[in-house]
């Protein structure tokens, strides 16, 4: 994937380790609410432009992944900014705010691939906007705007195509093929994007009417940790954003950021329905809600407006004080427990993961089995596969005859060592099936040695060749 967020957390762990890396993300959270604070201020007044502030800080997706080491805040960030440099430019006319319009979408891009969707759908929009105010040379705005960005939305693919071949990668682009040893397949891709469609659909194939509804039903129905309910929490405040459209728009910048918000939220609906993704309108639909308070100075409204943001953000604080195994980081930030207690209350296969680092010497290698790809933590040699985590072993194991097959197959990897989580592996519903699994037992028994097993199932084994 496009990597520019997760450049910049290089900053922080080199100076603080992980900590740092997340203060990251959360001022970029804070630089997006800076950001629509200075907008709003150019209508309305500070206490107003401060609700449109707490509308979006207060979000529960928001609440929850600000303190993460993640990049959904910066690439609204991004989104944001050259919405912003698009509406200096059909205020001023002057071209200059098309570039930058332009290099804030291009870092969009190079932050994720998702940004390429947001840049088709700027462009639209300048060329909706270049239409409906007769504006001259209407090519020079999406020129600038292009320009801006694909120099920098171009160095991800680039890089991507040089590594895999694939310059979208681990997306398929046209009849390219992927460089021989690239773990990674067509048919991988294609599960990849079907567990990615399957967000937002409340039905195994989805529908039509799933698209045509999420735009209000995200707002309602959105639940944490459930695909099909959106995988996140957004509050039905941002429901009360069309309530100025009954009195009519006078302003045409109102007018252009209802466009803008229609149009992404129809893009949003016909792709992935997640909450993350939506994030980048969520500013916008902060600034419309508050647009419609003004207009209509209905005291009820306002009152329903400020009790929506306080349990918008219970509930955030909420839902991220449940995602932590366990709540409080303050021993350790006091420095009543070292880095390793710590992440080993937190990540239930760091200390099985500190085992590998200890057992494995310089010319060993350990196989990942459904086992989390935290390679962060890892200090020795390991293999994985991407995403899907037993995908390649499974393979092997569908086609083998019997332990040898299996055993070559580990060897042509270099394999030494095996980390595998045995309780998901075995599970009826989510491991393998009978015939591979009865195939990997039996490898086991006669090829591995159990080194250590932590109290979450996960083991870690050491494979015995026939050479050895």
């Amino acid at each position: 994937f496009p990597q520019l967020g997760e450049t910049v957390y290089l900053f922080g762990l080199g100076e603080s380790g992980e900590l740092a890396a997340k203060f990251y993300h959360i001022l970029c959270g804070l630089l997006v609410g800076l950001a629509l604070y200075g907008f709003c201020r150019s209508y309305f007044s500070k206490k107003l432009s401060l609700l449109a502030v707490a509308l979006f800080l207060t979000v529960p997706t928001v609440v929850v992944i600000l303190p993460w080491a993640y990049v959904d805040l910066i690439f609204c960030l991004y989104s944001f900014l050259a919405l912003l440099a698009l509406l200096e430019f059909f205020k001023t006319g002057s071209r200059q705010w098309t570039w930058l319009a332009g290099v804030m979408a291009g870092a969009a891009c190079a932050t994720k691939y998702t940004g390429l969707q947001l840049l088709l759908l700027l462009v639209l929009f300048t060329l909706v906007e270049h239409l409906t105010a007769k504006r001259k040379g209407w090519p020079a705005g999406v020129t600038g705007l292009i320009i801006g960005a694909v120099p920098i939305a171009l160095l991800y693919p680039l890089r991507n195509f040089y590594f895999t071949g694939w310059p979208l990668f681990p997306f398929q682009l046209g009849s390219l093929s992927l460089h021989p040893g690239v773990n990674w397949d067509l048919d991988r891709t294609q599960l990849y994007l079907r567990w990615l469609s399957s967000f937002g659909t409340f039905s195994e194939k989805g529908s039509v009417w799933d698209s045509l509804a999420a735009p209000v039903l995200v707002f309602v129905r959105g639940r944490f940790g459930e695909a099909r309910f959106y995988d996140g929490v957004i509050g039905p405040v941002f429901l009360l954003a069309p309530i100025s459209l009954a009195r009519g728009i006078k302003n045409r910048e109102v007018k252009l950021l209802y466009l803008f918000s229609s149009l992404f939220l129809l893009y949003w609906a016909f792709t992935t329905k997640q909450v993350r993704f939506l994030l980048p309108v969520l500013p916008v639909l902060s600034f419309l809600v508050v647009s419609g308070l003004t207009e209509w100075r209905n005291r009820a409204i306002q009152v329903l407006t400020i009790i929506l943001v306080v349990l918008g953000l219970v509930v955030g604080i909420e839902q991220g004080i449940k995602s932590m195994s366990d709540p409080s980081p303050l021993r350790f930030w006091l420095g009543r427990e070292t880095r390793d207690q710590y992440l080993g209350r937190r990540l239930d296969v760091y200390a099985i993961y500190e085992e590998a680092n200890h057992a494995l010497g310089p010319g060993d290698q350990v196989y990942l089995v459904d086992m989390k790809n935290y390679g962060y933590y890892l200090n020795c040699r390991w293999r994985a596969d991407f995403i899907f985590e037993d995908y390649s072993l499974s393979g092997c194991l569908d086609k083998a005859a019997g332990s040898g097959d299996i055993l070559d197959f580990f060897r042509s990897l270099e394999i030494t060592h095996l980390l595998i989580n045995e309780g998901l592996v075995t599970d009826p519903t989510f491991g393998l099936k009978p015939r591979p699994l009865t195939l990997l037992k039996s490898f086991m028994h006669d090829h591995a040695s159990l080194l250590a097993r932590d109290v979450y199932g996960h083991a870690l084994y050491k494979l015995t060749y026939k050479d050895q």
